[in-house]
């Protein structure tokens, strides 16, 4: 009975704990399997010595971390871009090959026969006069007899590129292009804020962050582009505005702190869009203008708000701090459901919507394809016209 209880004992035993690996001469392997354990463990990262101190990569703070990951995501952005660009630039090399031998033609003398069919938008009086009118202030209210010719000139030039897009679009889409370069996986940060002012619904898929300041040029642009991509989405996307007033732009916290008072009387919208026009009147006295022109209804409580300077920082300095926890250092600074995508082109900006829309199961809205050259025009034939036949 003791021998059976041992024999019990001992199976157990075995089941608990393997015993120690032995190699072909019986010998224990046991130090050998340590010794490549330590040898595998990944050994931190020496980054600097400071008085025979090392500085490793595991002491940096959250902070700078953050910033290594925006800064890492804007690089795999820019590659992307530029692997797109250059794709289509090959493809365009190849589309404009097949088009031109169809008409017996080479590439150069195909193109040239298509630009000239499609033509550029004619520079008229009225357009010169318009953007004339538009650009007074940064054209330092010269006369428009003495600009008008370099207004003509700059046009040209961009009406030709356009009428350029044109005639390669159509290239492209003859030739059924399909871009098949993939978006790069970014890191996702929290941008988001529950106090920040939003257009569109909470429901929404898609929150798009804007960290700005509306003494910026940039974000002016950028204004532009989110009026564009609020139509073309609607209820699929919301989008935050957050102050962050660069401290070399003396005016923007003053008109960050008028947005606040306009956001107050639910008119921050609508005020966003005055100061990025504008871009001027950031004292009091511009900013109660700015009030008027958007329709603030109590003038007075706006006026009161402004004169709580302290207040109105705090909201600011929140959305900086905000910022600076995630690696804002510019603007605009923009997260499309916390991944960072500022510095993309617009059309690759509503690209990435569109594959985070099906990411989360829906559909994105076709967009109607815009013609960038003039009315009317279109590319030579793709191929000869067939020989009439006899009747």
């Amino acid at each position: 009975m003791i021998m059976k209880y041992l024999v019990l004992m001992s199976c157990v035993l075995m089941a608990c704990s393997n015993p120690a690996p032995k190699d072909a001469k019986g010998e224990d392997q046991a130090p050998l399997a340590e010794a490549q354990a330590k040898q595998k463990k990944p050994s931190r990262r020496v980054l600097a010595v400071v008085d025979g101190e090392t500085v490793y990569e595991d002491q940096m703070s959250a902070s700078m971390t953050q910033h290594i990951k925006a800064h890492d995501a804007q690089a795999a952005l820019r590659r992307w871009q530029l692997m797109k660009s250059m794709a289509r630039e090959v493809a365009m090399e190849k589309a404009l090959a097949k088009a031109a031998k169809a008409q017996g033609m080479n590439p150069e003398q195909y193109e040239k026969a298509s630009m000239e069919q499609l033509g550029a938008q004619p520079v008229t009086p009225e357009i010169l006069k318009a953007v004339y009118e538009g650009n007074k202030d940064s054209l330092g209210h010269r006369p428009f007899e003495e600009v008008k010719e370099a207004i003509r000139s700059q046009l040209e030039e961009q009406f030709g590129r356009e009428a350029k897009r044109e005639f390669l679009r159509q290239l492209l889409n003859r030739y059924k292009f399909e871009d098949q370069v993939p978006a790069p996986e970014l890191p996702r940060f929290k941008a988001a804020s529950a106090s920040a002012p939003a257009l569109g619904p909470e429901s929404a898929p898609v929150t798009v962050v804007i960290f700005s300041d509306f003494e910026c040029p940039h974000c002016a642009r950028q204004a532009m582009v989110v009026s564009q991509m609020a139509q073309r989405f609607g209820g699929l996307v919301r989008w935050q505005f957050r102050h962050f007033p660069l401290s070399f732009h003396e005016n923007a916290r003053k008109a960050s702190r008028g947005a606040i008072c306009a956001h107050r009387q639910e008119r921050f919208w609508a005020f966003h869009d005055r100061l990025f026009e504008r871009r001027q009147g950031y004292d009091a006295a511009g900013l109660k203008e700015h009030a008027l022109g958007v329709g603030i209804d109590d003038v007075a409580a706006f006026e009161t708000c402004l004169k709580d300077e302290k207040a109105l920082d705090q909201i600011i300095d929140k959305d900086i701090a905000a910022g600076d926890a995630i690696g804002v250092s510019s603007t605009p600074s923009i997260y499309l459901n916390g991944m960072p995508v500022h510095g993309v082109a617009p059309e690759l900006f509503g690209e990435l919507v569109d594959g985070e829309l099906r990411r989360l199961g829906h559909t994105p809205p076709t967009p109607a394809e815009p013609r960038m050259g003039p009315p009317g025009g279109e590319m030579v034939p793709a191929e000869p016209p067939s020989p009439a036949k006899a009747p």
